[in-house]
């Protein structure tokens, strides 16, 4: 509910993708879309319990929104047997992907291929 008016999400979401549309047609520019995947994670780092969040979101030009289950997947994938290829993750042995790579790295490698990422840390609640 917002200022008493009770919003369906379904409903905002189909609204909002229409007025894009017709933005675009009214403008004769191409219908974008935009896929975002958000990650969550909980745990204890340093004796105190964090959360952190992490959003990424790519956008299309086709008109349909990327699959960002299956974009955040395989780049990732990618982008580790990039590094292992060149040396810079070399550990050997199995490791967790994050003991394995580091996290700014494949950040900034995500970011070089037009990957808007936002990440943000705080005490958990």
């Amino acid at each position: 509910e917002y200022h008493g008016v009770e919003i369906v999400p379904v409903d905002f979401l189909l609204a909002s993708i229409e007025a894009n549309q017709r933005k675009s047609d009214a403008k004769n520019l191409p219908y974008t879309e935009t896929g975002c995947l958000r990650v969550e994670v909980n745990g204890v780092t340093t004796s105190q319990e964090q959360r952190t969040v992490v959003v990424t979101c790519q956008r299309s030009i086709t008109g349909v929104a990327p699959d960002m289950a299956g974009v955040i997947t395989g780049v990732p994938c990618a982008i580790a047997a990039l590094m292992l290829a060149d040396g810079r993750a070399n550990n050997p042995g199995v490791h967790a992907p994050e003991a394995a790579i580091s996290t700014s790295m494949m950040f900034e490698e995500l970011g070089n291929r037009g990957f808007a990422l936002s990440s943000k840390t705080f005490p958990s609640i």
